[in-house]
């Protein structure tokens, strides 16, 4: 696969932007596949968007329907939802080690 073109860029800087990627009208708890609906998305791309969510901390697991994992949006980025941030996330990876 190669990139063949880049059709938009989004900045985000803290937990609030990425609470963006979750639409608001989506009722709580909610799995991959709802996701996938309220984005309009495949599941498989819900799927990777969910994970990425629940690993900066906008996403908390909360259980499981059968074998799908449930989500809500954390109670820490709803808290600064209300109010402005000037906490940011890391702009840049850490260091790798060299092989």
């Amino acid at each position: 696969q190669q990139l063949v073109s880049i059709e938009s860029v989004f900045a985000l800087k803290t937990r609030a932007d990425l609470m963006k990627f979750v639409p608001p009208h989506l009722l709580q708890p909610f799995d991959t596949s709802e996701l996938a609906i309220a984005m309009d998305c495949p599941r498989w791309i819900a799927q990777r968007v969910a994970y990425c969510l629940r690993k900066s901390g906008v996403l908390d697991t909360v259980g499981k329907r059968g074998n799908a994992i449930l989500y809500a949006r954390s109670s820490v980025v709803q808290t600064h939802l209300s109010r402005p941030s000037t906490r940011r996330l890391p702009t840049s990876c850490p260091p790798t080690k060299a092989a």
